[in-house]
């Protein structure tokens, strides 16, 4: 089989995990030790954009653009490998003067939020949110428990208890093995699925070759 690395002569290196951390040009000291990211910035992503990133005058400062963006990458790397991370999110969103520390900035990017909760069900399934009763049975739960923390002089990421609320996923299959429904969960909601699909084809006849399938693909499928 053919590599797919574009550049064989220089693969990519599994010890490869430099420092994520940048600072702008215009708030670094003198004799300030460059990070590689910074250096990596400095010297190919603002040559770049000046040259070729549209409407942007040619003295825009492209630092903040690298400084979004780097922050935008160190949260979704933080959730990828932490995917607890987005509860401490939503609390802190639901809760702005119990907010974690550790995510406030992330909280402050609302479109980071939605990225975040879109690629949380990709990965694990979703979140069941607030203000859904499932989600406020955990915050009834977790407020009570907040207030007999701090009491206690807990602190966050200092004895106090992560929040975690219901996976979607999760809670979706259990709602539809409960009605033997939708899902094809139970033998009544088999059998009911089977006749849906039967008549759904017999809807389709004449249509050619492209008869059950959908626009994703095979019947639509992931």
């Amino acid at each position: 089989m053919a590599s797919t690395n574009p550049n064989p002569n220089n693969p990519p290196s599994m010890l490869w995990n430099p420092q994520m951390t940048y600072l702008p040009g215009s708030l670094r000291p003198p004799l300030h030790p460059r990070t590689l990211l910074e250096q990596y910035a400095d010297e190919s992503i603002l040559t770049f954009y000046r040259a070729y990133k549209p409407h942007r005058p040619g003295n825009y400062n492209h630092d903040t653009d690298i400084s979004t963006t780097i922050r935008i990458s160190n949260a979704i790397d933080l959730v990828d490998s932490n995917p607890l991370v987005l509860d401490q999110i939503i609390w802190g969103m639901t809760h702005p003067h119990d907010a974690n520390p550790g995510v406030q900035d992330i909280i402050e990017m609302p479109v980071l939020v939605d990225i975040l909760l879109v690629r949380h069900f990709r990965r694990h399934g979703g979140l069941v949110l607030p203000p859904l009763e499932e989600a406020r049975k955990v915050v009834e739960v977790a407020e009570v428990r907040a207030v007999r923390e701090k009491a206690e002089g807990l602190r966050w990421g200092a004895g106090r208890e992560l929040v975690r609320y219901p996976n979607w996923r999760d809670w979706r299959d259990g709602r539809a093995g409960l009605r033997g429904g939708a899902g094809g969960e139970g033998e009544e909601g088999k059998e009911k699925e089977k006749e849906k699909e039967k008549e759904r084809e017999k809807g389709m006849g004449g249509r050619g070759r492209g008869r059950g399938r959908g626009r994703g693909g095979a019947r639509g499928g992931y």
